[in-house]
């Protein structure tokens, strides 16, 4: 396990080939969040999800260490669930 916590009782943790967290997960409610990662391990976007299949209610672009502005993006759906704008 490479010395990486997997439950805490409250929250279900996942991690990358390298270690890195890209997900927690709330035991009892199913509610995660989702993080992307750059090629060296620091977090790019961190993404909040719907209760549906692949439903992204926001996406956080975190600040870089190049120097990119950070910036919430919140997708608008159409009837279908299809994100048509942010």
């Amino acid at each position: 396990m490479n010395n990486r916590l997997d439950d805490d009782g409250t929250y279900t943790y996942e991690y990358d080939g390298e270690g890195n967290l890209i997900k927690r997960t709330e035991t009892s409610s199913g509610d995660d969040l989702l993080l992307t990662r750059d090629s060296a391990g620091a977090a790019t976007h961190r993404y909040l999800n719907g209760p549906l299949v692949d439903q992204v209610l926001a996406d956080d672009k975190l600040v870089s260490n190049s120097g990119g502005s950070a910036r919430v993006q919140w997708p608008l759906s159409d009837e279908q669930q299809t994100p048509r704008k942010l």
